[in-house]
C-alpha cells in the first residue's frame, strides 16, 4: 500500500484553502499548516457540501469530550485568540459508506517557550452514502482569515 500526493496547495490567504478535486482513495491522509489571525474554528467540508449531515466529538487538552451533531461542517478546534495550527487527518473514505476520520490538532496561540501549545482530538463524520470525498476544503470562521502561510496535503492509497 503506497501513499500517493493527490493534493499540495500553498499560500493562499483568504478564507479557505481548497484542494481542488482530488481522486477518490478508501483511505486519505490530510496535513494542514494554518496561520489565522483571529479567534475562531478551523473547519471541514468535504465536496463542497454544506448540508447538516457532518457530526463531530472532540476534546480540548485531554478534557471532557463535547458532542456536535447536524453540523454543515466538521469543527476541528476552536479558539479565543489568533492562533498557528498544525492539523492531521486519517479519513477512511468509501462510497457507499459513512466516511469517518480520525483528527489531531496542534494549536499555539502565543508564542514562545514559555506557553505549551494547545490540542484537540476529534472524531468526525460526514453522513454521505452516494459519493466519495474527492474535494476538501478547511475554512475559518474568523474575519481576515488565513495568511498565505497556510498550506495542505492529502494523500491517499486503496
Amino acid at each position: 500500500m503506497a501513499w500517493e500526493l493527490l493534493s499540495e496547495k500553498f499560500g493562499e490567504g483568504g478564507s479557505s484553502i481548497d484542494s481542488g478535486t482530488i481522486t477518490a482513495k478508501k483511505y486519505l491522509h490530510v496535513n494542514i499548516f494554518a496561520v489565522d489571525g483571529t479567534a475562531g474554528n478551523f473547519q471541514i467540508q468535504f465536496n463542497g457540501s454544506s448540508n447538516a449531515d457532518y457530526a463531530t466529538r472532540r476534546s480540548y487538552d485531554g478534557g471532557s469530550w463535547t458532542n456536535l451533531g447536524n453540523q454543515t461542517k466538521i469543527i476541528s478546534y476552536s479558539a479565543t485568540s489568533s492562533k498557528t495550527s498544525y492539523l492531521v487527518l486519517d479519513i477512511y473514505n468509501d462510497a457507499t459508506m459513512q466516511k469517518t476520520l480520525i483528527g489531531h490538532t496542534i494549536d499555539v496561540g502565543t508564542a514562545g517557550a514559555g506557553t505549551s501549545p494547545n490540542r484537540a482530538e476529534y472524531r468526525g463524520s460526514w453522513n454521505d452514502t452516494s459519493n466519495a470525498i474527492t474535494g476538501i476544503q478547511v475554512l475559518t470562521n474568523s474575519g481576515d482569515g488565513f495568511t498565505t502561510e497556510a498550506y495542505m496535503q492529502v494523500f491517499g492509497t486503496d
